[in-house]
């Protein structure tokens, strides 16, 4: 047997696994094509021209039962970086949008992944095939101050909810004030967005963010926020547990590592996102945490697999909310399972009087809703002690008010 019919033969073996994912898919295939061009067929990845012969792709999907087009589309697929791949491997981008990112150069997928991690959103096929464009006409330049990752984005259906489609989020200041970095003096500038909706998305920060972890901006000044504070103290409680983090941003996990490190330098910390841990470390993560007795695992919600499950983990914070409990339960359903032996607690940490409360408040009445659609006509108050609400929330939330001189204000909370 040659070398190359030992590799066809390895791949056609591989390939006859029940689970394979989308990059081991990838790699097997582009193996066997370039097994098979070496034996001397001809192969073109980045054309289908009409040939008389047979081509490599066309033989290769014959014998796997695939497509001429889409065995062409998953070895297409071993030219994204390692960290958009993991991401196809974890069904956060699908496949065909996976597909055109690949046409990306190095540098503009890094910049692209970036901001995939830090909003914890992906782009859809459109917005990726106009991203694949602009690239092959040099024209994508995510450094240049009107082009950044974040406008092919998807944005999320209820963050036009929370945010554009609310009065209380529209801005009233018809002057926006800085501060000059290099003196220091105090400048203003015309607002573009007075009398319209406060941007909900704008190069990678939000108010939800910023209620997140204040540190992790710029513009912050002080100490450690009272909210990380209260993270700590309740870890600092559970010093025979082993707790789970879980946040949604970068940089929110960022500031989460250096506080924790510095607070529990004894206790064993692992930090897992989808772009610095590969799947395969992620799975092994299950067994080295258990055997750590009181480790911190600090991670965003989204880069525990389905596949892994930690049910012996009993307590779970979640400092920084998505928009519904559903997208939540993703997350912590990895802790409570049918072999679970063990009462769980889950604690959602929020700001008090903040944007936080209007968020709380929507996922109850999404949950709300959700219910009804199955059938369950469940009161909001059954929702709030469900949730362990025990507290008036609707008296926290953010709304606006006119004084009796007829001039708008925002009040948060009482």
């Amino acid at each position: 047997m040659t070398r190359d019919e030992a590799v066809i033969a390895m791949v056609d073996s591989n390939l006859h696994r029940e689970r394979i994912l989308p990059s081991e898919r990838a790699y097997a295939y582009k193996m066997k094509m370039e097994a098979r061009k070496r034996q001397g067929a001809r192969t073109d990845l980045t054309s289908t021209p009409l040939v008389s012969k047979l081509r490599t792709d066309e033989a290769v999907g014959s014998e796997t039962g695939e497509s001429r087009e889409q065995i062409r589309r998953y070895v297409r697929l071993t030219y994204l970086i390692k960290e958009i791949l993991d991401l196809v491997d974890d069904g956060r981008i699908a496949f065909r949008p996976a597909v055109e990112l690949s046409y990306l150069t190095v540098e503009q997928q890094k910049d692209l992944f970036y901001t995939i991690e830090s909003e914890d959103a992906t782009p859809s096929l459109a917005q990726a095939i106009e991203m694949k464009k602009k690239s092959q006409k040099g024209a994508l330049a995510f450094g240049n101050r009107n082009e950044h990752p974040q406008q092919y984005i998807r944005v999320a259906p209820q963050q036009e909810l929370l945010y554009k489609n609310s009065f209380n989020m529209l801005s009233w200041c018809d002057r926006i004030y800085k501060r000059d970095k290099e003196n220091g003096e105090l400048y203003s500038e015309e607002n573009d967005y007075f009398g319209m909706p406060i941007l909900a998305y704008k190069r990678g920060y939000t108010l939800l963010r910023i209620s997140a972890a204040p540190s992790s901006m710029g513009e912050y000044v002080g100490d450690t926020p009272v909210k990380i504070r209260k993270v700590l103290s309740m870890v600092e409680e559970w010093d025979n547990d082993v707790v789970v983090i879980g946040v949604r941003h970068i940089p929110v996990l960022e500031e989460y590592r250096k506080t924790i490190e510095e607070a529990f330098p004894d206790r064993l910390l692992f930090v897992v996102t989808g772009g610095n841990t590969s799947f395969a470390k992620r799975r092994a993560l299950r067994k080295t945490l258990k055997e750590s007795e009181n480790g911190i695992l600090l991670c965003t919600q989204q880069s525990l697999p389905s596949s892994v499950n930690f049910e012996y983990v009993n307590k779970i914070v979640i400092p920084e909310l998505y928009y519904n409990n559903s997208r939540m339960s993703q997350f912590y359903m990895r802790f409570i399972r049918y072999t679970s032996t063990e009462w769980k607690d889950i604690y959602f940490v929020t700001y008090a009087g903040s944007i936080e409360s209007n968020l709380m408040q929507m996922v109850m009445a999404k949950e709300k809703l959700n219910l009804f659609m199955k059938g369950q006509d469940a009161d909001i108050e059954e929702i709030y002690d469900k949730f362990g609400v025990d507290y008036n929330l609707l008296s926290l939330l953010m709304r606006r008010e006119a004084d009796s001189k007829g001039k708008l204000r925002i009040r948060w909370g009482e």
